[in-house]
This record gives structure tokens, C-alpha cells and sequence, in this order.
């Protein structure tokens, strides 16, 4: 049964939370530091409540681009999970992925990377190679280490999220335009152009069924499929769709 304090602290949390929906992130941190404030007062520094709301202070936080800041209370959170539960808590894997977004902020792929890898393991142990969030950490990472140039890797990992998204997801799932894109930028590399030519097609046909026209990730996949094009030797056709693309940047 839950105490007077917890309750008024979990009512705090959840208002902060609520704030940070609504995208008053300003108010959602006076309201989690207060709720914060009465956890450690009645129940101590490594209470699960406290854990909580150090997470989603921290994401207050990073929308608010205190990127240092919402990297010390992530860790913060991530000490106390590790303290109370096994490593393959839901919650810790999040952790982990939510980290690797800081890191890559920082500009600190490595470290960035390294947190992806352990929140994709956690992923799988927790729900097997087949659930779409084990997907969504291959595509992550995959996408991740393209940028790192490690294109060896970064190509196993979003064949996997592709692989993974056939039976856990529809065909008009975001996240499945998402590991087409990424996919299809590995080909260019590999200088196979009409196979990134038909994923970035079929990149731009779920990007329309989920953004509107004015999306950066619809400019971005008209600027790429411009790319594909100037390297078909199609320049007339490259030009138009890159002129156009820096036009909506």
C-alpha cells in the first residue's frame, strides 16, 4: 500500500510527464525535480521510484538540450536499475538506447555504439530475434556505425532490422521506410544504384503514408534518390531532385 509521500510524489511524476506530452518541458522539470525531491527524502536513493523519475528528468532535460545534464541523471537511473533488477530489465535496455542518443549528440559514436550493442543484447534476451523493438535496435545501430563508415557491419545489421520488420511489422510501418533508407545508402557504397533506386523508392512511398510533404526525411530521401540518379549518368533527372531538395532545406 502506497504512503502518503510516494503518492504525492508519483502524482508530481506523472504531472511531469504529462508537461513534457504537451512539450512545457520547463514545467515538467520544476515538477520531477520536486516528485525527485520527496523520494529521496522518504524512501532513499535506491528506490525504483527514484530510479523512474531520474529517467524522466533526464528527458526533460535533453529536450531542453542540456545534453550533460540529462547524461548524468540517465546514468544516475541506470546505477540504481542495476542495483535492484537483473540486467535484462526492460527498463535498463531503454537506458542504454537512450544513451546512445546522448552519445551521439556528443559526438562520441564509439561510445554511442558501444551503448546501442547493449541495449539491442538486452532486446534480444529479454523478447527473442523476432520482437520489433530487437528490429528497431539492429536498424539503430545499423544506421549508426553507416555513419561510422563501418559498412561491413552497419549492412548485417539492417539486413537483420529488414529480416525482423517482414514478420513483426506491416509494410507501411515507419520504421520499415527508415531501414529501407539507411539500406539503401550501404548500396551506394557498394555502387549497386538501381537496387538503392528501389528502396529509396519504397522508402519515400512509406514516408508519404506517415509525414507530410514538407518532412526532412522526404527531402532527405528525394536528395538521395538525386545521388542515385547522377550516379545512373540520369543528370538531368539528379539535378532537378537535388535543386529541389536544397530548396526545402
Amino acid at each position: 500500500k502506497n504512503s502518503p509521500p510516494r503518492q504525492l510524489a508519483s502524482s508530481l511524476n506523472d504531472l511531469g510527464i504529462l508537461k513534457q506530452d504537451q512539450a512545457k518541458f520547463k514545467e515538467s522539470l520544476v515538477l520531477l525535480k520536486d516528485a525527485y525531491k520527496i523520494f529521496i527524502k522518504n524512501f532513499g536513493e535506491t528506490d525504483r521510484d527514484v530510479a523512474s523519475t531520474l529517467n524522466n528528468l533526464a528527458l526533460t532535460l535533453e529536450s531542453l538540450n542540456d545534453i550533460d545534464g540529462a547524461e548524468k541523471y540517465y546514468q544516475k537511473s541506470l546505477a540504481i536499475y542495476l542495483k535492484l533488477y537483473s540486467p535484462d530489465r526492460p527498463e535498463i535496455s531503454t537506458i542504454y538506447n537512450n544513451l546512445a542518443y546522448i552519445y551521439i549528440d556528443k559526438d562520441n559514436l564509439n561510445k554511442a555504439e558501444e551503448y546501442f550493442k547493449k541495449s539491442l543484447e538486452l532486446k534480444i534476451n529479454a523478447f527473442g530475434k523476432t520482437h520489433s523493438l530487437v528490429g528497431l535496435g539492429f536498424m539503430n545501430l545499423g544506421a549508426l556505425e553507416y555513419t561510422m563508415s563501418k559498412f561491413e557491419s552497419a549492412e548485417v545489421n539492417l539486413l537483420n532490422a529488414l529480416q525482423n520488420f517482414k514478420t513483426s511489422l506491416n509494410d507501411n510501418h515507419i520504421w520499415f521506410g527508415l531501414t529501407n533508407f539507411w539500406y539503401s545508402k550501404i548500396l551506394i557504397e557498394k555502387a549497386e544504384y538501381n537496387r538503392a533506386e528501389e528502396l529509396i523508392i519504397s522508402a519515400l512511398s512509406v514516408y508519404k503514408k506517415n509525414y507530410d510533404s514538407e518532412h526532412p526525411n522526404i527531402v532527405s530521401a528525394y536528395a538521395e534518390l538525386g545521388v542515385i540518379k547522377f550516379h545512373q549518368k540520369k543528370y538531368y533527372e539528379a539535378e532537378k531532385l537535388l535543386i529541389e531538395g536544397f530548396e526545402k532545406i
